[in-house]
């Protein structure tokens, strides 16, 4: 009998955690959603997870305040025993500029978008026993490669966890994979007008965008593949190179 592989998503209530999860979902996988503020969306979610064949549960916490990291690990274990994947999506996402920066908005991405998922990674490494295999995926954003000047702490929060990446893959090596994924435009937000969406998903060199499915099907090669660790695949539709 195949051993349930059990996998951990942040922010995995709506929008790209949503997809990770339910591409997940099936007899094989247990699934731990974790969520902020979204809990209806995951109440949902959780019922979508089960249908499909998996078991789910629900952790509620607020990743910006770091006394909470290790309680997400320790609750997560509760449920079904230990964690072989962390999967990094939750992520702050709002408009600054070096010019207009405050220390608040500052210290809100650094702390949600890399203090937290480098913490959550250190205790997903000590709950993992030995010689067992685990992988740890970072979702970060192709802008890393080429930073909009208007979100500026953003930036600076997402590349420095793509540095973080590598070097947690040189730390927890053999047994830990680390890899990131970055997407481009993937599902409008609430700041965004159809239009403005639309025309940033045609000026990607592919005019496709990151759709929720291709970064789906970027997760389950990474979870598959056995000899890669330190990588980002940028999923955006040829964004970085423009």
């Amino acid at each position: 009998m195949t051993k349930k592989r059990t996998v951990l998503i942040t922010g995995g209530a709506k929008r790209v955690g949503k997809e990770i999860a339910l591409s997940l979902a099936s007899k094989d996988t247990n699934l731990i959603i974790h969520y902020n503020k979204s809990i209806e969306e995951a109440k949902k979610l959780k019922l979508l997870v089960e249908d499909k064949g998996s078991k789910c549960a629900l952790i509620k916490n607020d990743l910006s305040n770091q006394k909470n990291i290790k309680k997400v690990i320790d609750s997560s274990k509760k449920f079904f025993g230990t964690i072989n994947c962390l999967i990094n999506n939750a992520s702050l996402f709002l408009n600054d500029n070096v010019e207009n920066f405050s220390d608040k908005l500052w210290n809100d991405h650094l702390n949600i978008n890399l203090l937290a998922p480098v913490r959550l990674s250190q205790e997903f490494n000590k709950q993992l026993p030995k010689k067992s295999q685990g992988h740890i995926i970072n979702i970060l954003d192709q802008n890393i490669f080429n930073p909009d000047t208007s979100f500026f702490s953003y930036n600076i929060s997402k590349s420095a966890l793509y540095t973080a990446t590598i070097i947690l893959a040189k730390s927890f090596a053999p047994n830990i994979r680390v890899n990131a994924i970055g997407p481009g435009p993937t599902i409008k937000n609430i700041h965004q007008s159809k239009e403005h969406f639309e025309k940033s998903v045609k000026s990607t060199p592919l005019k496709i965008g990151s759709p929720p499915s291709e970064i789906v099907k970027s997760v389950i090669f990474l979870l598959e593949s056995k000899a890669i660790t330190g990588q980002f695949i940028t999923v955006d539709g040829g964004e970085h190179l423009k």
